[in-house]
Order: C-alpha cells, then sequence, then structure tokens
C-alpha cells in the first residue's frame, strides 16, 4: 500500500508540480494489477488510494522527481473502468482511471532508486565517521566494512526493496549531519540537517544528538577530519601548527559552529518552504501553513494514535501482556493515576536520554566517539519506549551502532544482534500479520505472538546491554 500511495503522489506531482502535492484527491483512482489471492484476474483495474500526501516539503520534490523519472520510463498511459467490487460504490460507479499502472516491475525499480542511492551515500557516510574517529592506520579495514556491513544491513536492504520508503534518505541526512559536524564543516551540516527536517518529521529525534555535540563544543572543539593519505586525527583538540586565525577560530569552539550551521540550516528550510507557502497562501487548510499541517501536525498528532504499530518494543510487550487486544493499544489509555500510556513512554524515553548521556559524557567526554554511540543509543530508544512508534523507526540507529561497534567491540554483539532483529522488523507482513490487516490487529498466531515477544525482548536487553556496558566499575572489572 505504501508503494501504491508513493506513485500516485508521484505521478500527480509530475503532473501538476511539486507544490500541488497537498492537492493530491483522497481515494484518487489509479490502476494497478490486483492480487489473484484476492480473486482478481491477470488485468490491471483502477484502484483508490487510501491517504492523501503527509509528508513535508522536502519530500514532494523527492515525489516530483520520482514521478518524471516514471514518466520517462514508461509511456503507457491506460484509461481503464473500475471493476464491479467497486461499482457497488457509489461515489465510484461509471467512473474512470487513467494512469500509468503503478505496480509494474519497471514502476518499484522508479521508486526504489532513489532510495538505493540513498543506501550508498548513507554506507560511505558511515565510511566517513568511521575514518574520522582517528585510529591508526591498522584499523584501516574497519571503513570498508564499516561501508558492506551497513550498505548490506537487512534492514537498509529490505526497506529499499520490500518497503520503498524514504526513511533510507532520511538516515542518510542523519548521518552526513554528524560526519559534517566531524569535519568542522557546520555549514554542510546545517544545510543536510535543515533538508532532513524538511523530509521527515521524524529527524526531531536526532536533535538530543545535537544537543551533546554541543555540549561537547563547548568543552573542546573538535579538529578537522584529516584527508585519507594525511595522519590520522586525534582527540578533539585544535591543531598545534596552525595560524593565530585559525586558533582564535577553533577557540571558538560552539559559536564558531553556531554561527555557520544555524543560518545553513534556517537558510535551506526557507528555500524548501517558501515555495509551499507561497502556493497555498490562500488555501482554507491552514493557507501559509498548510505544509505544517500536512506533514508535521497530521502524521504526528492526528493519525494512528496507537502505542506501537508494529514496532516490537516496550509496548509490543506490553500489547501482547494484555492479550493482544485492540483496544489496550489506545495511547491514551490511563495507566497511572492522571498518566496515559503516551505520557509514560515519553517520560521513559527523557529518562533513557539522560541516563545514556550522563553514560556518554563518563566513558568519551567530548570525544566524537561519543556522540556516534549517543547517536545510536538516543535512537534506540525512540523505538523502545515512545508511543506512537511504527516498525522503521528501527532503522535510524543502525547506521550509528554499526559505526560505533567498530570502535567499542562490546557493542558489536549489540549490532549483531539488532541486524537479525531488524530482518524480522522490516518483514513482520510476512510472518506476523496479513499485510492488508489493520495496524491493530494481533498476530495471526501463537508462534507469531511468541517470536515477536522474543525480538522485543532482545531489542530491550541489548539497549540495556549497551547501557550496562558503559558503567565505569564493569569497565575496570573487565579490564582486571
Amino acid at each position: 500500500m505504501d508503494h501504491l500511495h508513493f506513485m500516485a503522489w508521484s505521478d500527480w506531482s509530475a503532473e501538476h508540480g511539486p507544490t500541488a502535492i497537498y492537492d493530491f484527491p483522497q481515494h484518487r483512482l489509479i490502476n494497478v494489477h490486483m492480487p489473484a489471492a484476492w480473486g482478481y484476474g491477470p488485468q490491471p483495474t483502477p484502484f483508490p488510494v487510501p491517504e492523501a500526501c503527509n509528508y513535508p516539503p522536502a519530500a514532494a520534490y523527492v515525489f516530483w522527481a520520482q514521478g518524471k523519472l516514471w514518466h520517462l520510463v514508461d509511456t503507457e498511459v491506460r484509461t481503464l473502468p473500475v471493476g464491479p467490487e467497486l461499482s457497488a460504490y457509489k461515489e465510484f460507479a461509471g467512473r474512470h482511471a487513467t494512469s500509468r499502472i503503478a505496480n509494474t516491475l519497471s514502476a518499484r525499480a522508479v521508486n526504489a532508486v532513489i532510495l538505493f542511492f540513498a543506501d550508498f551515500f548513507l554506507a560511505w557516510g558511515v565510511l566517513r565517521i568511521v575514518r574520522g574517529l582517528g585510529e591508526p592506520r591498522l584499523h584501516r579495514w574497519q571503513e570498508p566494512a564499516a561501508f558492506a556491513i551497513t550498505f548490506l544491513a537487512p534492514p537498509v536492504v529490505l526497506n529499499t526493496g520490500l518497503w520503498m520508503q524514504l526513511d533510507s534518505c532520511l538516515a542518510c541526512l542523519l548521518v552526513w549531519t554528524l560526519c559534517f559536524i566531524m569535519e568542522r564543516r557546520p555549514i554542510r551540516a546545517g544545510i543536510a540537517f535543515g533538508s532532513a527536517l524538511l523530509l521527515k518529521a521524524q529527524a526531531i529525534l536526532f536533535c538530543p544528538t545535537l544537543i551533546i555535540v554541543a555540549l561537547g563544543l563547548l568543552r573542546a572543539p573538535v579538529a578537522k577530519t584529516t584527508l585519507p593519505n594525511a595522519e590520522p586525527s586525534g582527540p578533539p583538540a585544535a591543531p598545534q601548527c596552525c595560524s593565530a586565525a585559525a586558533t582564535r577560530r577553533a577557540q571558538g569552539g560552539l559559536l564558531w559552529y553556531l554561527c555557520r550551521f544555524l543560518p545553513a540550516l534556517a537558510l535551506t528550510a526557507v528555500l524548501l518552504i517558501a515555495p509551499h507557502a507561497i502556493a497555498n497562501r490562500d488555501h482554507a487548510e491552514g493557507g501559509w501553513l498548510r505544509w505544517y499541517q500536512r506533514g508535521y501536525v497530521l502524521p504526528i498528532g492526528e493519525q494512528f494514535p496507537l502505542t506501537t504499530l508494529k514496532a516490537f518494543n516496550l509496548w509490543w510487550l506490553d500489547f501482547l501482556a494484555r492479550g493482544s487486544k485492540p483496544e489496550v493499544l489506545a495511547a491514551t489509555t490511563v495507566v497511572w493515576p492522571g498518566l496515559t500510556k503516551g505520557q509514560v513512554g515519553a517520560l521513559l524515553y527523557g529518562a533513557a536520554l539522560v541516563v545514556t548521556a550522563w553514560l556518554i559524557r563518563r566513558r568519551w567526554g567530548n570525544e566524537p566517539l561519543g556522540w556516534v554511540a549517543y547517536a545510536g543509543l538516543s535512537l534506540l530508544a525512540a523505538f523502545l519506549f515512545p508511543a506512537r512508534v511504527h516498525e522503521r523507526y528501527f532503522f535510524y540507529c543502525v547506521p550509528f551502532l554499526i559505526a560505533a561497534a567498530t570502535r567499542l567491540w562490546r557493542w558489536l554483539p549489540v549490532a549483531v544482534v539488532l541486524l537479525i532483529v531488524g530482518a524480522f522488523e522490516m518483514t513482520w507482513y510476512l510472518w506476523l500479520t496479513p499485510a492488508d490487516a489493520p495496524p491493530e490487529t494481533p498476530p495471526q498466531s501463537v508462534g507469531a505472538a511468541l517470536w515477536s515477544a522474543l525480538l522485543a525482548a532482545l531489542t530491550l536487553g541489548s539497549f540495556a546491554y549497551a547501557c550496562i556496558s558503559l558503567f565505569p566499575d564493569l569497565r575496570r572489572q573487565a579490564r582486571a
């Protein structure tokens, strides 16, 4: 269904322009091949697209480019009448659909091509982060290994091959945001994070990492990452041999970064938002802020008010423990006096952010390795504890944990376990419940329920193990 949405939105924006993406009519018909299991024959038939676009403005340009590419490689446009099933509904009776067929091999390839390049640059960004951590040349094999593991990681491959979602693009931008900060390129970092914020609302989950980075820069500015053929960089301190001007600039630390990062972020946001704001300035749905209503308020505050959307986390275990009853998924359910499940999840998430920040700061201080590790742990916590989380939130922590595991051997089991869990997380519709089932559908068998509970326990256990491994007393005992 996600692929159908993306191709319908892409087709619309290619015809009407990227700023018209929010004018896409709900239940617009598009031609598709229906599953034979549903009783349909080999001929395509019109099918209504359930949802209007609920993505921020930057995604509209991705859909527009995708639509243009689809029009280029597939020129066969067909006009087909609705089938007898849809004709039974008054709103579809006698209607036709004029479009390309949305689920052909060429359409799926078009949907995946941008994501494939995002996967490549995501893995390249992980390689650059590992290189920037400043280890001796003896460990240079870890850089290509990190690239290969990231590019071939099951969550990455399955997202591009099956889900075809923009999570690859978002994770890529977040990785490059941190990479550019480590390389003392705050303008590029601001552009990357500004693009991420305007691509998917989940980019806000990276803000705790940026706060930790800011605290590190306030104490000790990081030295610029060396080039591949140069001597590896050392700890985060200004280079000894540099001009007086460069020394003063490095001593600026956080202020020097903010004076470049924030304007670049703001300018990027303005350039992406302005065309949509101007085009929709007179629209009844928010006017100038229609892009905000559709891209942030709708997906975050209004759609799917459940504790978990097939995310194997704390709330999935709560769902199973309470008999897998759909009503227990309501995020507004009061579990403690005056506290709903959604509020409890927010408190647990906040506590996890504070605890992991304390552990990271004690373990690495202002070192960039601590930033990478915190990015992985904080994004994993965002999957485990808050309510209203879906399965692809799992994706965002993976590249940072892979990068951290190349320098922290105790985290190798965490990375391995989470890659295995991610393979089942991204394919739940093949074994847990039917793909077309509502989000509140319980597991289809006892075995599926038990397996999903084990996956949730492994994910929670991996987070706990990663945190415990950072306690100072345990590290000293391990060395002894």
